[in-house]
């Protein structure tokens, strides 16, 4: 495990992009890309911010070598990856926008809001193509399940499956497991949701008849964060506000290993097939890149 300092604060997401770079974006209002190639010390490439100043929350990598970026004040940025120049700030949204999706083409970007919308936007032109409304609170996740070309959102005790391309809501997958932090896809029919409040489990879903196949548990406070291992074993990790992350056989649900090492809430993580490495962000503003 490596410890990697290069923030002032909280450290809300992480996103690869290429040849070994990672974005990184904290609440002390920054975005840097760095290398994972020059440790223990990062180089880094780029460090990203706003005049005035922002917090900033999610992160998408898009097309041509282009970043998006969500923000505490509701807009959406667009950065150009090669000379740290903003390309497009797009706004739409009433208030604080978290989740952050791109859908196959690289271009067209989705961005949940706590507005309680969903913008779909052209990331080039800066136009507003579509806006999803349904979620009675916050959208705190979304995920484009690649497989069958639909957009999951979460938000507090439900799940909506929309078909972008036809502008309409497929599924409402409703429960009373708590807000949905994180979601993934794992399969043509299943996705994993990361949940808080009372439940502090990992739900599996078979999406396409809306039932929960499996609960994973094991955390003893919310789920914040959760990425796939896409390493061919079926693994997958969590990371949690008992500030520790587990890594999960999500077809049988067996906990394979728990990785300690913060000393605040794991906000985020992400998975590098180049290595075999799992990269987290905290709470504690530190990131560490664990060797699976």
């Amino acid at each position: 495990m490596r410890t990697i300092r290069i923030h002032s604060g909280a450290v809300q997401s992480l996103v690869g992009i290429e040849n070994s770079l990672i974005a990184s974006s904290s609440r002390d209002r920054k975005i840097n890309v760095w290398s994972i190639e020059y440790l223990p010390i990062p180089l880094i490439q780029q460090k990203l911010e706003l005049k005035p100043s922002v917090k900033f929350l999610g992160l998408a990598l898009l097309s041509g070598h282009r970043l998006a970026s969500s923000c505490e004040d509701g807009s959406i940025n667009v950065w150009n990856l090669s000379d740290g120049s903003l390309i497009q700030n797009l706004n739409g949204h009433l208030n604080q926008t978290r989740a952050l999706a791109v859908l196959p083409d690289g271009d067209t970007l989705a961005s949940g809001s706590k507005d309680t919308t969903i913008n779909i936007w052209n990331s080039t032109s800066g136009q507003l193509l579509n806006t999803f409304k349904g979620h009675s609170s916050e959208v705190y996740s979304l995920c484009f399940l690649k497989n069958s070309g639909l957009l999951a959102s979460g938000s507090a005790n439900e799940i909506f499956i929309w078909n972008v391309e036809q502008k309409i809501l497929l599924k409402q997958l409703r429960s009373n497991f708590g807000v949905v932090w994180s979601l993934v896809e794992l399969d043509i029919n299943r996705l994993a949701s990361a949940h808080g409040s009372h439940d502090r489990t990992i739900k599996i879903w078979d999406f396409n008849n809306g039932t929960v196949v499996n609960t994973l548990r094991g955390h003893t406070d919310w789920v914040k964060s959760l990425t796939v291992l896409s390493n061919g074993l079926n693994q997958l990790a969590s990371g949690s506000f008992d500030r520790s992350i587990k890594i999960w056989n999500f077809n049988t649900g067996q906990l394979i290993n728990t990785l300690h090492g913060h000393l605040d809430q794991v906000y985020s993580l992400i998975y590098l097939e180049k290595g075999s490495k799992l990269i987290s962000g905290s709470r504690d503003s530190v990131i560490k890149i664990w060797n699976l």
